[in-house]
């Protein structure tokens, strides 16, 4: 699979060096070649998927409906129906949350700082 190898090239050192900063972790010289082969593996995949004929596929298409549920198999989107309504209900209540809170300002949560970037 050398194609594959040089696909996942592409996606260097330097960009797994750079995800893993802003990720904040720290990773040996193994541990990041191995993700810059993954990932690069990962968007391969990616690009097969988009490369892909979906003219006429309706986007909420569920593969495997109704192999469980009959009611699943009248086809795309019959599942809508069991799905209840959106709609607002109980919020907590302000007071006795913020009470619970180990540090507050006024109506607001005190939390630390945890990204200290120049």
């Amino acid at each position: 699979m050398a194609g594959s190898d040089e696909r996942a090239a592409a996606f260097g050192m330097e960009e797994v060096r750079a995800v893993a900063d802003l990720a904040r972790l720290a990773l040996t010289d193994a541990e990041a070649a191995t993700f810059a082969r993954d990932l690069g593996r990962v968007l391969e995949a990616a690009q097969a998927l988009a490369a892909l004929d979906v003219e006429g596929v309706d986007p909420a298409y569920r593969v495997g409906a109704g192999a469980e549920d009959p009611a699943l198999a009248r086809g795309p989107g019959a599942a809508q129906a069991r799905l209840r309504a959106d709609e607002p209900g109980a919020c907590l209540d302000r007071d006795a949350v913020l009470a619970m809170a180990p540090d507050r300002d006024e109506a607001f949560f005190r939390v630390p700082t945890v990204v200290e970037r120049t």
